[in-house]
């Protein structure tokens, strides 16, 4: 049985999935000794299966050769399509990974560039602490659901952890907190009532991310976010189905 543990943190773009996992089987193929191949049969398997389940849930179509009678013959059939397979996503993760690389160094320098304007977004130590851990607890949260879809579980998982990891008490913009608010609709349109614990969480990070907006601001250190408030109903209306989910728990 393979360490399944690299597949959550394999990359989003299929090509450079494609590439790592054939990187990790050449590694595979480089710690068996000569003539030691036979006596790993099982974990060849396990690498083309794993291989064609990626495939599978991407949508991609790689040309699956089928499994043959003999293990000799799948052993070099499997070494042939994984050689092959790297040589086409080799090119392909390269250029990727230089766009990135440029992507990034421009985002740096944009960093750069506003950082000697002067303007950046200060937390308070306390905010800061709360946001990690209200971040990091929700990251965990949400990679124990079993009820959320495999690949929606990981990305939101990954995401939570870059906000963790990228938050300091001086900020340029809060993009990265703003941007969870989307993710309480989507929870709770696949958790229903379920959602609202995560959903709590969602809006106190973007409560934080608020007042430290609103300090920016110079608005009164009272000011609420009409947009984050759960208002009561009034008569016979009756409020959204996620703010009932929310307000159930209180």
């Amino acid at each position: 049985m393979l360490d399944t543990g690299f597949i959550a943190q394999l990359p989003e773009d299929a090509d450079l999935a494609l590439n790592e996992i054939c990187d990790r089987f050449v590694a595979f193929c480089g710690t068996l000794p000569e003539g030691g191949a036979l006596a790993r049969y099982e974990d060849f398997i396990e690498y083309y299966a794993l291989l064609q389940a990626y495939a599978e849930s991407r949508s991609l179509q790689l040309g699956f050769s089928p499994l043959k009678t003999e293990k000799p013959d799948n052993i070099s059939m499997i070494v042939g399509f994984f050689r092959r397979l790297k040589t086409a996503t080799d090119l392909k993760a390269q250029k990727k990974l230089a766009a990135a690389t440029l992507e990034a160094a421009k985002q740096r320098y944009a960093r750069k560039i506003e950082e000697d304007r002067g303007f950046r977004y200060t937390l308070s130590d306390g905010d800061v602490d709360r946001l990690r851990r209200v971040l990091e607890a929700l990251r965990v949260r949400v990679a124990e659901l079993e009820a959320l879809p495999r690949e929606y579980r990981d990305r939101l998982a990954r995401r939570l952890e870059f906000c963790r990891g990228n938050l300091q008490k001086s900020m340029l913009d809060l993009d990265a907190l703003w941007g969870l608010l989307p993710e309480a609709g989507i929870l709770h349109e696949k958790l229903g009532e379920d959602a609202a614990p995560l959903v709590e969480r969602v809006f106190e990070i973007a409560t934080l991310a608020w007042h430290t907006q609103a300090r920016a601001a110079e608005l009164p250190s009272n000011t609420e976010a009409p947009f984050l408030t759960l208002p009561e109903a009034q008569d016979e209306d009756e409020p959204p189905e996620i703010i009932r989910a929310v307000r159930h728990r209180h």
